[in-house]
């Protein structure tokens, strides 16, 4: 694992780190800022990807923050604009956003529709989930608008895909959890863990009884078998995707894009540039993991920053030593840098709690239901 620079999959841009919501486990720091990117850092990020020697293949725009919605149109407008200027024959760009819906309409859907981007909508499931953790900072609950604007993006023809939390209060509802992802009719659903990260310093996850846990998975991943695998989850398509391609087909110690410098780029409000998990971004202070700027800086330059070189080092020696000792590396690739920095505060450590919940105990439940 040479230093160089690797191909982008991912440019996640931040429109702002602003969020019309303050849900109760968010990493981001500043999300009541109502900083928003330019059109100078959207052009200068798009430039940088395209000029790069290393880029030979198509990648994904994510619009992301804060809730990308609250910036202007137009923001987003000159994004698709410069990505259609500057695609070629080899290099195009596909647009994605990560939305928590409350604000989508039917501007935004015409948006969606014109420049063919992908949608994200983020919700927890059941009203009484949902409402529980991501509310606006006057306590009202976000589930009737996101729910709405689910209802424009299906009303509209646009397709969805959700990303869920799953909290300590989840892990009694798997049933209703998936009766209720089932019925809004999504493309796929991706469950993410309350975990500790960023600005989020506890996990309601990393503290509550495994066994419960466990169980949750085990319902879930029985209930899901029981339907026909007829509603794409995440974690279970990947894990099942794995086992069934075998060992042979996986690179594992570059398979995992959080690990690989500039595998996935993330652009803040100013220009900055961080790699490797974009929640590293979100960390200020001396420990930034900011490398440069895409307003003066190539990513060829950029990976000269010496600290740019000692984080790549510890994040590979923490790969090697993850390869080296856990029976689950087939699964992950090497762990999530930024957890890593915020359970152990260093790259190089191995097993952190969110593998051990985020990974190892979904796959030592998809795999007993096998025995």
């Amino acid at each position: 694992m040479v230093n160089h620079v690797n191909p982008v999959d991912l440019l996640i841009l931040q429109m702002t780190e602003f969020c019309n919501i303050d849900c109760s486990y968010c990493y981001l720091p500043h999300r009541s800022s109502k900083k928003k990117i330019t059109k100078p850092v959207i052009t200068a990020s798009l430039e940088r990807v395209f000029e790069s020697a290393a880029q030979d293949r198509p990648f994904t725009l994510v619009f992301h923050a804060g809730e990308p919605l609250t910036a202007p149109l137009d923001l987003f407008q000159h994004a698709a604009d410069e990505a259609r200027r500057l695609s070629n024959e080899r290099v195009s760009v596909k647009l994605n956003v990560q939305t928590n819906g409350t604000l989508i309409n039917k501007t935004w859907c015409d948006f969606f529709i014109k420049n063919d981007v992908k949608v994200g909508v983020s919700i927890d499931g059941p009203q009484a989930l949902t409402d529980l953790h991501r509310k606006y900072r006057s306590g009202a609950g976000a589930y009737a608008p996101a729910i709405a604007g689910i209802q424009l993006l299906k009303e509209n023809g646009i397709p969805f895909h959700i990303i869920a939390v799953l909290t300590s209060h989840s892990l009694q509802f798997p049933g209703e959890i998936y009766s209720f992802f089932k019925s809004i009719g999504p493309t796929s659903v991706g469950f993410n863990i309350d975990e500790q990260d960023g600005i989020n310093k506890d996990s309601s996850i990393y503290a509550c009884d495994e066994a419960r846990y466990r169980e949750f998975w085990k319902t879930l991943f029985r209930i899901w078998v029981d339907d026909n695998r007829s509603l794409e989850i995440r974690e279970f398509k990947g894990i099942l995707d794995l086992v069934a391609h075998g060992e042979q087909s996986v690179d594992f110690i570059n398979s995992n894009q959080t690990n690989r410098a500039f595998s996935i780029v993330t652009v803040n409000t100013d220009g900055g540039i961080s790699t490797f998990s974009p929640e590293l971004i979100a960390i200020d202070g001396e420990q930034s993991f900011v490398y440069g700027n895409v307003l003066s800086d190539s990513f060829e330059y950029i990976l000269r920053n010496p600290k740019l070189i000692q984080d790549i080092s510890q994040i590979n020696q923490g790969v090697t030593a993850c390869r080296d000792s856990c029976d689950y590396f087939f699964f992950c690739g090497g762990g999530s840098p930024s957890n890593k920095i915020a359970e152990t505060a260093s790259f190089e450590a191995t097993q952190t709690e969110y593998c051990r919940f985020g990974k190892i105990v979904i796959v030592d439940e998809i795999m007993k239901s096998f025995d």
